[in-house]
């Protein structure tokens, strides 16, 4: 009997897209099988642009991804979880002007992704996802730092997940 050990692939990984955003991030992949991989990220953003606005979360995001044919190479679909807290102020486009909220955010989705290796240790993965998402919050006025709604629940259903990342692989 004989037996066979292969080398674990694990790949490091940063989304460009939550950079333009002022977002810190960084995931982490590992291969469970020969074609299936765990993906880990998380994103963190402290800014505060100014005494009003603000764009604070941070964010935590697990996938079980199935590649289609070869691991870290081609296409692959996902199913994503997503986690996190948020304080953000003053943002129209959020329903936030001259407001704030504070609160967490759960849900998940499925993910589409395409990977393409530019050099042995190098490569370049788009992916989209859509799902579902419950946010949990309070928002404040400024006013007088008081709770203006009690407490808030908003079900969202659509985008979850965009990425552009350089990828880093290590065996």
């Amino acid at each position: 009997m004989t037996c066979t050990l292969k080398a674990q692939t694990v790949a490091l990984k940063t989304n460009g897209l939550y950079w333009l955003t002022a977002t810190a991030n960084a995931g982490m992949e590992v291969s469970l099988n020969d074609q299936t991989t765990l993906e880990v990220t998380g994103n963190f953003n402290p800014v505060s642009f100014n005494e009003k606005t603000k764009w604070k979360h941070w964010l935590i995001q697990p996938e079980v991804r199935f590649w289609n044919e070869k691991m870290y190479e081609g296409s692959f679909v996902g199913i994503h979880a997503l986690g996190g807290k948020f304080d953000m102020g003053n943002i129209s486009f959020l329903n936030l002007k001259d407001c704030y909220a504070k609160g967490n955010i759960r849900g998940g989705g499925l993910t589409y992704g395409y990977q393409w290796i530019v050099s042995p240790c190098w490569g370049i993965e788009f992916s989209v996802g859509a799902g579902y998402a419950q946010l949990r919050y309070h928002k404040y006025s400024y006013d007088q730092n008081r709770d203006i709604s009690g407490s808030c629940k908003k079900n969202y259903f659509g985008p979850t997940k965009i990425a552009v990342s350089v990828v880093c692989l290590i065996n």
